[in-house]
Parts: C-alpha cells; sequence; structure tokens
C-alpha cells in the first residue's frame, strides 16, 4: 500500500525496475536469464532466476558498482557523458564541449535508429527532434553550428556516441552473463534498438533466444516497461481484496 511504501521508503525508493523484474519474468522462457530495460536515461539489466529476480544489489549505488545498472539511457544522457573526444572521417581528433548542447537521441535521430519527431519534451534545446535540429544540437559539441559544422561531422560524432555505449553495454552483459549463463534474453524499453545491436555484436551470445516484452504487451507498455509493472503487480495485488 501506500502508507507501507512511505513507511518502508528505503525500500521502496527507485525500485521500479525491480517490480519490472518480478514481473516481466513471468515471460521470461525458459525462466532463468535476463532482462535488459533500457531507457531514457539509464538500463537495468536484471538476472533471473527459476522465474525470480536474483539481482546482486538493490540500492542504485551498489547496482551501479556491480554493473547491474548503467547510467546510460537512450534519449536523454548529455553527449558530453558519454565522450570527450571523437575522430572524424578523416581521422582527426576533435574536443566536445563539456555542456548540455545535445544529448543521445540526437545521434539516434541522425543516424536513422530513432523516427523525428515534432516533441521537443527531452531535447537539450526545446526544439523539435528532427534531423536538421539534431545536427544543429550536434554541431554546438563542436562549438560550432548547423551551418559550419559539416554533417559529415555530425554523423562521425553520432556513430562514435553510438559505439561507446554500445561497448558500455556490451561490459555489462558480458559480467553478467558469465555469472548467470542466461538461457534467454528479455528486452523492453525504448532503447530496445541499442540492446539488440549490442547482443548481435556478442557471439557468445549468439545461441540464447532474444525476445521483446513489446510481443507480449506491445509496443507502449515495453516502452514504459517499469511503470506499466509497477500498475500489473498493485492491480493484481488489489485483486484479494475486492473478492472480499
Amino acid at each position: 500500500t501506500v502508507r507501507t511504501a512511505q513507511r518502508l521508503w528505503s525500500e521502496t525508493a527507485a525500485a521500479n525496475w525491480l517490480a519490472l523484474a518480478t514481473w516481466a519474468a513471468r515471460f521470461l522462457l525458459p525462466s532463468s536469464g535476463l532482462i535488459i530495460d533500457i531507457g531514457s536515461t539509464t538500463t537495468d539489466l536484471v538476472p533471473v532466476v527459476g522465474g525470480r529476480p536474483q539481482p546482486q544489489a538493490l540500492s542504485d549505488r551498489d547496482r551501479l558498482a556491480c554493473g547491474e545498472l548503467l547510467y546510460q539511457g537512450a534519449a536523454r544522457t548529455p553527449v558530453c557523458a558519454v565522450l570527450r573526444s571523437f575522430r572524424d572521417s578523416a581521422g582527426r581528433r576533435w574536443p566536445l564541449a563539456s555542456e548540455l548542447f545535445a544529448t543521445v537521441d540526437d545521434a539516434y535521430v541522425l543516424l536513422g535508429e530513432v523516427g523525428e519527431s515534432s516533441s521537443a519534451d527531452h531535447t537539450a534545446d526545446g526544439r523539435p527532434r528532427t534531423r536538421s535540429c539534431a545536427h544543429a544540437r550536434l554541431a554546438r559539441m563542436l562549438c560550432g553550428d548547423g551551418g559550419s559544422v559539416p554533417e559529415s561531422h555530425t554523423r562521425a560524432l553520432a556513430k562514435a556516441v553510438r559505439q561507446r555505449q554500445l561497448r558500455l553495454l556490451k561490459w555489462a552483459i558480458q559480467r553478467l552473463a558469465s555469472r548467470v549463463e542466461p538461457k534467454a534474453i528479455l528486452l523492453s524499453g525504448s532503447g530496445e534498438f541499442l540492446a539488440r545491436r549490442a547482443l548481435a555484436e556478442l557471439p557468445e551470445l549468439s545461441g540464447v533466444a532474444i525476445e521483446s516484452l513489446s510481443e507480449h504487451v506491445g509496443e507502449a507498455a515495453s516502452t514504459a516497461a517499469a511503470a506499466h509493472a509497477v500498475a500489473v503487480l498493485a492491480a493484481e495485488a488489489s485483486l484479494p481484496n475486492e473478492s472480499t
């Protein structure tokens, strides 16, 4: 209940990832494997054994330390939190501004990994999520603008962002896979495309079944998987009371 959650706040705060793993484990067949949820700002990697979550840590601090939480997402993560510099197609290294001029969402819009949108709820400058605006925001990371920086440079930057995030994600997956030896992996979140690309680059997991939560509950619920899981578990917990 809400009252219990308030009283035991240290056990319930920031625990929606555990709700997700508890609920989504029912879709993981066989019942041992990994759940990988990539949202706009973070990535949760939760081992599941015998149909139940078996995390090594529970607090965000400890989960960061053991690699079950990455503070890397597929949208709102600032580019300057991913890279300090990059090399263009000619091999020249360019330092980046340490400022919130662009997010990784701009990289994925420019690369065509995600679609354009007029929504501006999480862009760095409040302008739309279009290729031209994404290019301009990435150009600011080079202390330029959309007119003075060629798109070949911003595309090179976007690819470098993707490669760095993939490297971090693959490291975390490999670390957990060596401990859990997953038979299946369930993906969810708005950054599922990034998880799929990372898994495709890990030949040691080529025989592992990969499923999407969206196949079971639809894309909208999978994108907001943690919030959806909390709602479903709360509804299921209330059923006995309603029957009485």
